[in-house]
C-alpha cells in the first residue's frame, strides 16, 4: 500500500510537470 501511494505520488508529480511544460510551450 505505501509503495503504490509512492509510486502514485512520482507518476503525479510527473503529470503535473508535463502539463506545465506543455502551457509553457
Amino acid at each position: 500500500s505505501l509503495t503504490r501511494t509512492r509510486f502514485e505520488k512520482i507518476e503525479s508529480e510527473k503529470f503535473t510537470r508535463t502539463i506545465q511544460r506543455a502551457k509553457a510551450a
